[in-house]
């Protein structure tokens, strides 16, 4: 069974019962496998570049979900790895748990059980409401995390009654005073199992606070009046009232607890359980806290297991290192009736008494209200629906107290529909006050709406995956499963007040629009029986005939499994085949089309922005389906013009993408790549009357399943074509700019050190389809020019690039300065398409008498394992010629790592590893039974040589091999087979072996050229497996080398977690938006380092993407470096061996590298950064700080600053980036000034 099976299963086992009276505790758990799943699927799919170089975020996303995660959150998913040790997951430990409370309430006995519960004064503490304002007077990330820290802290507990009719009502224990001493509250709990009733009494010394009980007939509530009189109200169950099945969830304090934390995000186990006794039991103690808070105060609970039965004995809520609420049970005792009967009889008289320090809150929450009862009980406007959703067969209103102003309520309006969609709005006050706060005090881009009603509403879209949480809670109460297809929206009315929408189901965007458009206040509302007609699909939802409108509407169809195209369809071939094979008749249109022997229906859709620099609208695919696994779906459009338009789309997809128009195939892209808007601009030409567009989107990996598609403005606004330029049918523009109209190129400048290469774009638009445009260079520039023509990625040399859609060619200039004496060399760049005057554009190239260093000062790790280069035995002449034009192609790209993923698996060495002096191989003298652990021979490595010794020989001299942080069965096979299975009775055994082999190795690779050594254990960790990389990584510092984890990106904010892993962590990998966090700790402007790294330590950041990316995607990655300050970064990926993941290709014919533009923007790049740290190294010793200023400006904030930085979201990480788009001048305009500066201080 594998891990995802055993989560599921303990999630099954601990809370087994169905039905409407539990249907909360079914959901939360039902969604949490279910998203556990999808987690685990896509973080099995998506490579290291999807992991932050997602297309942000906008900030209301993070503003709806953190101030809903009061009320729930579904369960951590525990991205750790198996443990070997005693350490549970955070999962296992709470099932466990509770599982063993939901034992104590079983049997045919009453049960009688007592906790003390202690609530502490927090005297220290800002109350909510001023952090709340904090925040809005300055949204930064410090008052932030006050916030969200005092949100987590208990102030009081919470537990339930149920009224006669079965609804739940929540009461609350507080504290009255809260500078006043702690409060110690006595809570006894009865219940007979057998019968279902219960009692419940909480009793502050002689002073009763709270009573309710079930007797089989009636239910009973005692609470005080505003005199201090005990009432008690007696009320007969109707025939909807049931008593709960799980008594345990309903009455038990400690289990009651847990479910809260189970249903929090995030949760982790801080440190290795300490043993303890408590009145005598042996415990375990346990320390969880949540894994986005910083290191300072860090809220989290203790948890004191009992080890015989694992049931909690006592939970303590610690914030600011101070107890603020603790629960302890005392005893269980079994054959005791309650004391004060199951009517409450034997409770006190009626007599007043005086005012305690304790009091409860009653109907802290309810449900069952009127449109007409919330409007009275808001003290803000609140809005309902006019109109109800199609179908709806109930709505209900929620009432809560905000948690920000016990002032104020919210409220949670849910319809239930027909259709198995359930609709709901939250309004609450702090909600719109925290958007509001964040969006007016970041320095974030605006959010653009998806839909603007005509009642003035905006409805933007949000990420159903990350506000998930929010789902569960608004749904929880119904008795359904979590839909597959779920949204939500925050909607914003015409007064700027900020509500939250979610959608469990599918919800045609033209309902929600309606839907939308139908809000009123809800003291105006007027009952009428209306909802929204249920949508009858036609081309007319899909229809616009302004380009300018900001959304397309689209027709979906779909989404199609790959799994009905082979029995495979984890294959290439099969994505393949599902992206060539058409069942989609592109002239007709159907409202169901029949694909795969099922019927599918057309859907609307309106694009939903992702705020992306503020242009380009999208179709969150993933967010749509609800998934995120492999599939294909179509989109259609209708756009009607009143005569013939020209127009310019703009496209861009992370998966492979079809476009037709008028049933032509326009455009085309195969493959995976950054998700991009405007990544390509298709002139097109609309005809008078109705045009149809249509794409077909495969989504194969397991990133974010996104389209873009919007009109532009056409080539008149574009690019204003001149009449000579029409005649030519095509323009050459400047770069990757952005200004409208397109700038021309008119010159070329470009600027070299001695010895060196600069890929040139020549980026041409096509006015019209061309069969070819030929390009020439003349002049003394040409002796430095080769022109090279792209098709599909690939770069060949060549004069002549076909324009034809749907893949034109793209033309380029590599300009290189070998052989060649400083100067100045004048050239022009003749193209022509056989049409019209041939268009000439003059330039330079500038060689600076400035040698490129030797030295890789900006390193990069390409993350390719050498082996696997060769492809195939060494031995074999053609594939040591495969081998060595790889080597000295990642040499050209000043690469300095010589990675072996190989290493993960050590039994792939026994068959070429020999012992030394000998010819037998590993694998023979195991079986021969010669090797003894306690006297492990010499070893030869010479069959590594090619590699090892030939990475070494191009500079490549950072060794990297990569470990596990646990043993796997790949390290105890290695072992068996060399020492015999018989021989290896520990895994300490096992150890040894595997430190003999890479202590060796290490020792092998030193003679062979090797200058650095590292083992890189694991790629991702969580906190509480810091304590076993630290073992880990002394292992492998023992035998000399030095050692690092994959990302630390978890970690960047918490300073005690650095601190652990600081003397066994030699290098710091994270991804790019993690970096501020980290400076902040380790380089802080003034005071000393939270965090003080050793001397020596590296830091990196993680990126990729393969040849899909654009050519300044990859220049720009070592000029972050520099801005920055790191050592280098890393790409997944160069070279994997599949057709996905690489930048470069291997043409067996001439044996000879491929390379796609994006090789080029990394090598151009990391040249440039080799100029820049020559530059700042001389301008240090010299002491110029002016320089060192006019330096870093070059990626300054200012205006004119050529690679200007601009503060960017990386999925809610706030960080200073590279402004884009950007094109080739302004890295070059950055580079000339670099090597002026050089020349002139030489």
């Amino acid at each position: 069974m594998n891990r995802s099976d055993q989560i599921e299963q303990l999630i099954q086992e601990a809370f087994p019962e169905k039905g409407p009276g539990t249907g909360a505790d079914e959901r939360i758990f039902h969604d949490a496998s279910t998203v556990m799943r999808q987690t685990q699927t896509a973080a099995r799919q998506t490579d290291s570049v999807s992991k932050w170089r997602r297309i942000m975020r906008s900030p209301v996303t993070r503003a709806a979900a953190m101030i809903a995660i009061i009320v729930g959150a579904i369960w951590a998913h525990n991205h750790g790895v198996e443990h070997s040790g005693q350490t549970p997951t955070v999962l296992s430990l709470l099932n466990a748990a509770t599982a063993a409370e939901n034992a104590w309430f079983t049997g045919d006995q009453t049960v009688h059980i007592v906790n003390k519960i202690v609530i502490f004064p927090q005297h220290d503490t800002n109350d909510l409401p001023i952090l709340m304002e904090n925040l809005e007077s300055n949204f930064d990330q410090a008052r932030f995390d006050a916030f969200t820290r005092r949100l987590f802290t208990p102030r009081g507990m919470e537990f339930f009654s149920l009224d006669p009719n079965g609804y739940r009502h929540n009461h609350h224990l507080d504290l009255v005073d809260p500078q006043a001493g702690e409060a110690t509250i006595e809570d006894h709990i009865w219940c007979d199992p057998s019968t279902g009733r219960y009692a419940r009494l909480l009793t502050r010394t002689d002073r009763v606070l709270f009573a309710h009980s079930f007797d089989g007939r009636r239910v009973y509530l005692a609470r005080r009046d505003d005199k201090g009189k005990l009432i008690i109200q007696s009320d007969p169950v109707t025939a909807s009232f049931s008593a709960p099945k799980n008594l345990a969830g309903f009455l038990g304090s400690t289990s009651a607890e847990v479910r809260k934390l189970l249903e929090v995000k995030d949760i982790l186990i801080r440190t290795e359980p300490t043993e303890s006794t408590i009145r005598g039991k042996a415990v375990r103690v346990y320390k969880l806290s949540y894994a986005f808070f910083p290191d300072k105060d860090i809220p989290y609970v203790q948890i004191s297991v009992d080890k015989n039965d694992q049931s909690i004995v006592k939970i303590e809520f610690v914030t600011n290192q101070k107890t603020a609420l603790s629960i302890d049970h005392l005893s269980r005792t079994q054959g005791v009736l309650p004391t004060v009967g199951w009517d409450l009889s034997a409770l006190p008289g009626p007599h007043e008494m005086p005012a305690g320090d304790v009091t409860v809150r009653h109907e802290t929450g309810r449900a069952g209200l009127t449109v007409q009862e919330m409007a009275q009980r808001a003290t803000f406007p609140v809005f309902i629906f006019g109109k109800d959703p199609c179908g709806t067969l109930r709505r209900t209103i929620y009432e809560g107290i905000d948690p920000v102003s016990s002032a104020d309520r919210l409220f949670a309006i849910v319809y239930e529909t027909q259709h198995e969609v359930a609709v709901g709005l939250v309004l609450c006050r702090t909600i719109d006050r925290f958007v509001k706060a964040q969006t007016k005090n970041v320095d974030l881009q605006a959010v653009q709406a998806v839909i603007t009603t005509s009642n003035g509403f905006k409805v933007h879209d949000l990420d159903a995956n990350g506000n998930a949480f929010i789902l569960n809670l608004l749904f929880a109460r119904l008795n359904k499963k979590a839909a597959e297809n779920r949204n939500c929206y925050l909607l914003e009315s015409p007064e700027g007040q900020f509500m939250f929408l979610g959608v469990d189901g599918w919800l045609p965007s033209n309902e929600l629009e309606q839907l939308t458009d139908s809000l009123v206040l809800a003291q105006d509302y007027v009952p009428n029986n209306q909802s929204i007609p249920k949508t009858v699909v036609d081309l007319s939802l899909a229809t616009q005939s302004n380009l300018e409108h900001p959304v397309i509407p689209w027709l979906l169809l779909g989404r199609f499994d790959l799994n009905g195209y082979t029995s495979d369809p984890t294959t290439e071939e099969t994505r393949k085949l599902a992206f060539a094979e058409e069942t989609l008749d592109l002239n007709t249109f159907t409202p169901e089309v029949r694909v795969q022997d099922k019927e599918y229906a057309w859907t609307s859709c309106y694009g939903q922005t992702l705020n992306y620099h503020n242009y380009g609208q999208s179709i969150n695919l993933g967010a749509v389906y609800g998934t995120a696994r492999p599939g294909v779906c179509y989109g259609l459009t209708r756009i009607i013009v009143s005569e013939q338009t020209e127009a310019i789309l703009g496209i861009g997809s992370p998966d492979a993408v079809k476009v037709w128009l008028n049933g032509r195939l326009i455009y085309e892209v195969w493959g995976q790549r950054g998700a991009w808007p405007d990544t390509d601009l298709i002139p097109v030409t609309l005809r008078a009357g109705e045009n149809r567009l249509v794409f077909k989107s495969l989504h194969s990996h397991g990133g974010e399943w996104l389209f873009f598609c919007h009109f532009k403005e056409g080539n008149q606004a574009l690019y204003a074509p001149t009449v000579e330029e029409q005649t030519r049918g095509f323009i050459a523009v400047q770069g990757n700019s952005r200004p409208e109209p397109r700038p021309r190129l008119k010159k070329l400048a470009v600027d070299l050190g001695r010895n060196e290469r600069d890929l040139v774009p020549v980026e041409l638009v096509r006015l019209t389809e061309l069969d070819v445009v030929s390009i020439s260079v003349s002049g003394p520039g040409a002796a430095l020019c080769t022109s090279w023509i792209e098709k599909e990625h690939q770069l060949h040399a060549g004069d002549r690039a076909p324009l034809r859609l749907p893949n034109p060619a793209r033309i380029w200039l590599e300009v290189d300065s070998h052989q060649h004496d400083p100067g100045i060399y004048e050239l022009t760049v003749s193209l022509s398409s056989g049409q019209g005057t041939e268009l000439r554009i003059g330039g330079t190239v500038t060689v600076h008498d400035v040698a490129l260093p030797e030295q890789r000062t900006v390193r990069i790790n390409p993350l390719t394992c050498v082996v696997n280069l060769s492809g195939g035995a060494n031995d074999q002449p053609e594939t040591r010629r495969r081998l060595e034009a790889f080597l000295d192609d990642l040499a050209m790209l000043r690469n300095t790592v010589c990675g072996l993923f190989y290493t993960y698996n050590p039994a792939n060495v026994l068959h070429q590893v020999k012992i030394a002096g000998t010819e037998q191989t590993l694998q023979a003298a195991g079986q021969a039974g010669i090797i003894d652990i306690n006297n492990l021979p010499e070893l030869d490595f010479s069959f590594f040589d090619p590699w090892i010794a030939g990475a070494a020989k191009r500079g490549m001299t950072h060794l990297e091999i990569n470990g596990r942080l646990h043993l796997s069965e790949h390290e105890r096979v290695f072992a068996n087979a060399v020492l015999g299975k018989d021989s290896v009775g520990s895994d300490e055994i096992t150890w040894k072996t595997l430190m003999w082999l890479h202590s060796q190795f290490r020792d092998y690779a030193v003679s062979r050229g090797m200058t650095e050594t590292w083992a890189k254990i694991d790629t991702q960790l969580t906190p509480e497996t810091i304590p076993d990389y630290v073992q880990t990584a002394r292992r492998y510092q023992t035998i000399g080398y030095r050692t690092y984890t994959g990302t630390t990106g978890t970690f960047t904010r918490e300073a005690a977690w650095l601190n652990q892993l600081n003397a066994q962590n030699d290098s710091w990998h994270m991804g790019y938006g993690h970096a501020p966090s980290f400076f902040a700790l380790t380089r802080p402007t003034q005071g000393q380092a939270a965090v003080p790294l050793d001397e020596g330590d590296q830091v990196w950041y993680q990126d990729g993407g393969n040849y899909n990316a654009p050519y300044e995607e990859g220049r720009r990655k070592a000029w972050r470096a520099c801005a920055i300050g790191v050592h280098g970064y890393t790409w997944w990926t160069y070279w994997w061996g599949n057709s996905t993941d690489q930048i470069v290709w291997y043409d067996q014919e001439t044996e000879r590298i491929i390379h796609s533009p994006v090789w080029h923007g990394l090598r151009d790049g990391n040249e440039d950064a080799a100029y820049y740290h020559m530059l700042q190294q001389r301008l240090q010793a010299q002491g110029d700080q002016a320089g060192l200023a006019r330096l870093a400006a070059l990626t300054g904030k200012t205006a004119d600053a050529p690679l200007r930085m601009i503060t960017v979201s990386y999925h809610g990480l706030v960080c200073d980036d590279i402004a884009g788009p950007i094109g080739f001048h302004q890295f070059n305009q950055a580079k000339r000034e670099v090597l002026r500066m050089l020349c002139t201080d030489k």
